[in-house]
């Protein structure tokens, strides 16, 4: 018998953790919890951004979203898409794929909020989180 591979899913999302821009390593953040006694305690948790994946239905639509974009600043087989332009298509296209912020916020909005996701990814001095998030969602072995 020989494996059928329509057997076989991937997830449609994951959880991307991010790491700290400086050291690489898993980026904690204080955050209080239920305690079980009725109380609250404080713990350490990575930030993490849930995305969904190459497999969804949601990524395909944001990804044709963006190749529609992408393919209207060509002109005789040149792109004219400007770096200002590429970042707000990657923005656009993260922002479609994004689920929720974890454990952290943007500017005071909305963790579930795609408007919070745009700002953030749009946001240039927060390009480590925004290549993370991008690395991540294109690699299948995350889904």
């Amino acid at each position: 018998m020989t494996f059928d591979v329509a057997t076989f899913d991937v997830s449609d999302t994951t959880d991307v953790t991010l790491n700290h821009p400086k050291t690489g390593e898993p980026f904690l953040v204080d955050v209080e919890v239920d305690d079980g006694e009725g109380g609250k305690k404080t713990v350490k948790k990575p930030m993490s951004v849930t995305v969904y994946g190459p497999g969804s239905q949601e990524f395909e639509a944001a990804q044709a979203q963006s190749e529609k974009s992408f393919g209207l600043s060509f002109h005789r087989g040149k792109s004219r898409e400007t770096q200002a332009q590429k970042k707000a298509r990657i923005a656009s296209f993260l922002s479609a794929c994004t689920i929720s912020f974890n454990n952290f916020t943007y500017g005071g909005g909305d963790p579930k909020d795609r408007e919070t996701f745009r700002a953030c990814y749009s946001d240039p001095k927060r390009n480590w989180l925004t290549e993370q998030v991008n690395l991540e969602m294109g690699d299948w072995s995350n889904f």
